[in-house]
């Protein structure tokens, strides 16, 4: 049987187990399943009639007061519903500033880009026992801007070589090395020292404090003043492969060979493949800046080496003097030299 009240079916005793109403014909065993409620006598005479339930609140449970409506809710369901609603914007609001700004410093930026500060070098300051103990045995993490400065060369690998300018007379010095710039030139006395071509009472200057015996500023390694030739020459062919013998008259800047000098002996005799010597570099000086003639490329390394150049124009002048041409520098050679060159 269908409830006509609440549409309740299956309805098998004297009154409707959802809405109470006694149903009308019906004989079956009141159900126990609920509490047992006292009614009144039947009613008597005609049944109403009352209209179909309506399909939207057919299975709709009565709420309070006759009201029908859905499952009792929670009281304030709806509150927590919003609050966690509110909560979980908050924090994708949150993290979304948070990934803008980690994208912010972690160098992906748009639009344009600040210029780097300038890097300044810090070093730690050196930490001493009275500072620990200051900090119960702890150094403090003290951080001191340091700046780099180039020093000055200093003189001391110039020990024994005195500081004086050249003296201007009619005499003569010896250049024994020269370089445009200290740091070269204290490596370059190291140099002739190491090699035992620095001859004692040797001298430094500047060619700005000379009297126009140089043509360009340069550093200068000298020996003298000597009054004659042959004295220096004997102190020229004991120093460097590159030496010479320099006039100290004011404004003359010219040089000299000693292979124009007869009083100090004869020269060896020299050929491609000799030993390197003071007297190849004599040579050498002689033909290029006396004779002008190519010797090939004049430096550190090849100054007192007989090149193949210098063999060269050693052929060259034994051809126009009529000499046996062989590129050796033997004693007809040396006194065709002479001739030509002093």
């Amino acid at each position: 049987m269908i409830c006509p009240r609440c549409g309740q079916p299956g309805t098998a005793g004297q009154y409707c187990g959802r809405c109470g109403l006694h149903l009308v014909g019906s004989t079956g065993p009141v159900r126990l399943d609920k509490p047992t409620q006292q009614f009144g006598a039947p009613p008597t005479g005609p049944v109403p009639s009352y209209p179909p339930p309506d399909p939207a609140t057919r299975y709709a449970m009565p709420g309070p007061a006759g009201a029908v409506g859905g499952p009792p809710r929670r009281p304030g369901g709806g509150r927590v519903v919003v609050l966690v609603a509110v909560v979980a914007l908050l924090v994708l609001a949150g993290g979304a500033a948070a990934f803008l700004a980690f994208r912010g410093s972690g160098g992906e930026t748009t639009g344009a880009v600040a210029a780097p500060a300038p890097v300044t070098t810090a070093t730690p300051a050196p930490t001493t026992s009275a500072t620990k103990a200051a900090v119960g045995g702890a150094a403090p993490s003290t951080v001191v801007l340091t700046t780099t400065v180039t020093p000055t060369v200093s003189a001391t690998g110039l020990s024994g070589v005195a500081d004086q300018p050249i003296a201007c007379n009619s005499g003569s010095f010896v250049l024994l090395a020269s370089e445009t710039d200290e740091a070269s030139f204290v490596r370059r006395v190291d140099e002739v020292r190491a090699a035992g071509q620095l001859p004692a009472g040797a001298h430094r200057t500047t060619t700005s404090a000379g009297c126009g015996l140089f043509t360009s500023d340069a550093w200068v390694l000298w020996s003298g003043p000597f009054t004659t030739a042959a004295d220096a020459c004997t102190t020229r062919l004991a120093g460097p492969f590159d030496a010479s013998v320099r006039s100290s008259v004011p404004g003359d800047s010219s040089s000299s060979s000693c292979a124009c000098v007869t009083t100090i002996g004869s020269p060896p005799t020299l050929y491609p493949g000799s030993a390197r010597s003071q007297w190849t570099g004599e040579l050498q000086r002689l033909l290029a800046l006396k004779l002008n003639d190519e010797v090939g490329e004049l430096n550190s390394a090849t100054w007192g080496v007989f090149t193949p150049a210098l063999a060269d124009a050693v052929r060259r002048f034994q051809a126009t003097r009529g000499l046996t041409v062989d590129g050796e520098v033997g004693a007809q050679t040396w006194t065709a030299l002479r001739s030509a060159g002093c």
